[in-house]
């Protein structure tokens, strides 16, 4: 079964708050009259604006200016956290992990860098790899939400071996997500894993719960939904499993 991209850390180029008040003055071989080149927090925030103003971003451009910021501070880790982004963006998935690498070298706290490229492992089939990155992040942040729920999806795919569970597996997946909802107590995703592990293991009435429970508490979530569905066909109520569908 393939780990869905459940937990990819989205685009964090809106954070930055510091700015540099001017660029370095360089001479313009031109007209030999100095001339300002914009420091690197000036780029980054170019490259967030070409991101929020545009319906269709331009990766190009936002990656030129992104580049630029890191070649003026090779050590601005929101840059190179946000080139991976758009790297994965379209596809550059070697490139993307360079980038998250380099996010995650020039601060070491940046912990959603090392889940990204758990990610990209994971759809590439390198389970093992990614496994071991996601343990990485949680020994050092126990309670890190999309690491644990990757983690939490491996042990779900895991559990179901040619049409048995294994229960010890899917006792892990639960208690990772436990972990991730400890993190973030609102996490949709946690609540959509937690359910599907509970109704992998016919538990209907506890993945009733936390379906109902995730709702009433102002989770939004078609998935929610079509699982109660699919609780309710298990047990043959059609007609809920109709509204739930809707």
């Amino acid at each position: 079964m393939t780990v869905p991209n459940i937990a990819r850390i989205a685009l964090s180029i809106f954070t930055l708050t510091t700015v540099a008040c001017s660029g370095t003055p360089v001479v313009d071989e031109q007209n030999g009259r100095p001339t300002r080149v914009a420091t690197a927090a000036e780029e980054f925030h170019a490259a967030a604006a070409v991101w929020e103003q545009a319906e269709r971003p331009d990766y190009t451009a936002i990656l030129g200016h992104l580049q630029a910021a890191v070649a003026r501070d090779p050590t601005f880790s929101e840059a190179w956290f946000n080139m991976g982004v758009v790297y994965e963006q379209i596809g550059e998935n070697d490139d993307a992990i360079e980038a998250y690498r380099r996010a995650h070298t020039t601060d070491g706290e940046m912990l959603n860098a090392l889940s990204n490229v758990g990610v990209i492992l994971l759809r590439q089939g390198r389970e093992s790899e990614a496994e071991q990155l996601f343990l990485e992040v949680v020994a050092q942040e126990q309670f890190h939400p999309n690491a644990n729920l990757n983690l939490a999806q491996i042990h779900r795919n895991r559990a179901q071996q040619n049409g048995v569970i294994v229960e010890a597996e899917a006792d892990e997946a639960i208690n990772r997500v436990r972990l991730a909802l400890a993190g973030e107590g609102r996490n949709v995703h946690a609540f959509e894993t937690l359910a599907a592990v509970y109704f992998d293991l016919e538990s209907y009435a506890l993945a009733r719960l936390v379906c109902e429970n995730a709702i009433l508490s102002g989770v939004e979530s078609a998935a929610l939904y079509n699982r109660l569905g699919l609780i309710d066909l298990a047990q043959d109520d059609v007609t809920d499993a109709y509204a739930n569908f809707r």
